[in-house]
């Protein structure tokens, strides 16, 4: 990656709180560029729920083209993009519909009072850390 891509994982990286996360994305990205991320998110947290690739692209009303990418990611062998939806989905599961981990709504991030467990901080933290990994992959996507 190059030097701005590094910097803005580190941006990213040290974006403690979700209201300076949402004023960041705000104040970077544009409206349909918030829609195109969020759009990515729901597409692959359909994918791993088992979703058709035809009936994710009915439900959107896009092509199929859009879904390929992320169905390849989820099938690759130790792919970190499955790790990100692993530990979203199983926080989601131990907390209800109310857990937060790594991207709550559009981006948001966990508050500490709402993850259980003696290793809570380091989860959030890992969790918050991939889910910017995926979200630097989508804007390299915009950009070129």
């Amino acid at each position: 990656m190059n030097s701005d891509t590094q910097e803005w994982i580190d941006i990213f990286a040290t974006t403690q709180n979700r209201r300076d996360m949402e004023t960041l994305f705000k104040e970077i990205f544009t409206p349909g560029e918030i829609d195109t991320l969020t759009l990515r998110w729901q597409l692959l947290k359909d994918l791993y729920q088992g979703k058709t690739q035809r009936r994710i692209a009915a439900e959107h009303k896009i092509s199929l083209c859009k879904i390929t990418r992320g169905a390849r990611l989820l099938k690759a062998e130790g792919g970190y993009l499955k790790k990100v939806l692993d530990d979203y989905c199983n926080a989601k599961e131990r907390g209800g519909e109310s857990a937060k981990i790594g991207v709550v709504g559009h981006f948001g991030f966990p508050q500490s009072n709402q993850f259980h467990g003696s290793n809570s901080f380091s989860s959030v933290f890992n969790a918050k850390n991939r889910v910017m990994g995926v979200i630097l992959g989508c804007l390299q996507q915009l950009l070129t």
